[in-house]
């Protein structure tokens, strides 16, 4: 009888041990499959933080270059309405001064001057005066002569 249980408590150990060794084989197995996966997902990850670092970089180049163009475009908007400016004030002064000369009967209907140019600011003895019609953006007298 002894032997009986003894044989049938050996069976029973080969038994638990043939099942721990499935489950040491199937832990293993799924321990290797983790073990993949997890360096997959782990390259994936450093491949979109590439991406996403030279994302980032081109966007900062892009952003920086459009800085510099909307600076430079503000830079010639300004250079322009100062011009716009200059010459807008330039033409009110010689209306003024046409329908002045007009008035006391300096200039005919065609605006041809009739006398003397010693009066016209614009000119003296005939010649243009530079310090008048002078600017910041140039000598404008081969314009008005």
């Amino acid at each position: 009888m002894m032997t009986k249980v003894k044989n049938q408590l050996e069976e029973n150990v080969k038994a638990h041990n043939g099942e721990m060794q499935k489950f040491q084989f199937e832990y293993e197995d799924q321990l290797a499959i983790w073990k993949k996966e997890k360096s997959d997902m782990q390259n994936r990850i450093h491949e979109l933080m590439a991406v996403s670092d030279k994302i980032r970089y081109d966007s900062h180049e892009q952003i920086e270059t459009f800085k510099q163009k909307y600076n430079d475009y503000k830079g010639k908007l300004k250079k322009a309405n100062a011009s716009i400016s200059t010459l807008t004030s330039r033409i009110a002064k010689y209306e003024l001064q046409m329908a002045a000369e007009r008035e006391i009967g300096r200039v005919d209907g065609a605006g041809i001057r009739v006398g003397s140019d010693l009066s016209n600011p614009m000119r003296g003895n005939g010649v243009l005066n530079h310090h008048y019609i002078k600017s910041s953006d140039g000598d404008l007298s081969p314009m008005m002569a």
